[in-house]
């Protein structure tokens, strides 16, 4: 959605603090269709559509590409965004002490499910790997044009 948007929200990591700009790293979901395999943002708007029908026309693409265009301008060497190209299973947050996982559902979204912390210890390592992996696999927002090309309906392997 658009939650980085939200200055009550994400804002105070947006700005800088104290005359220091806190280390940020964002992953978010490839708005643009993947020319092999699955459509995981078609993928997740069909979970959406049970109950949330507004959800199939392609809104959930558009925006995460709104909020690409308002982080690009922050990117920088301490404020890093990239896309990955898998299934959009949970929110992750990691900070420097607790991971907040927050598990995307079918027929719900991420804000009507529980949202887990969870202190150093066994699951912060797993999801502080898994952000790793994806990090590694993923696409700089730097190497994208701006607009993005936003397909209407995208074809998938399931189609």
């Amino acid at each position: 959605g658009l939650e980085f948007q939200r200055d009550d929200v994400y804002g105070g990591i947006l700005k800088t603090a104290s005359g220091r700009k806190p280390h940020v790293q964002i992953l978010l979901p490839n708005p643009v269709a993947a020319p092999r395999g699955t459509d995981w943002v078609r993928s997740r708007e069909r979970e959406l559509e049970e109950s949330d029908p507004s959800f199939n026309t392609g809104t959930l693409r558009s925006q995460i590409a709104a909020t690409l265009t308002f982080l690009r301008p922050l990117v920088d060497q301490q404020f890093r965004v990239r896309l990955f190209d898998a299934p959009h299973l949970a929110r992750v947050i990691l900070t420097d002490q607790s991971a907040f996982l927050n598990p995307y559902l079918p027929g719900r979204h991420g804000r009507d499910t529980t949202v887990l912390q969870f202190g150093m210890g066994d699951v912060y390592f797993m999801l502080d790997r898994l952000f790793d992996l994806l990090w590694e696999d993923s696409e700089d927002i730097e190497t994208l044009e701006f607009p993005l090309p936003l397909p209407s309906r995208c074809a998938t392997n399931d189609d």
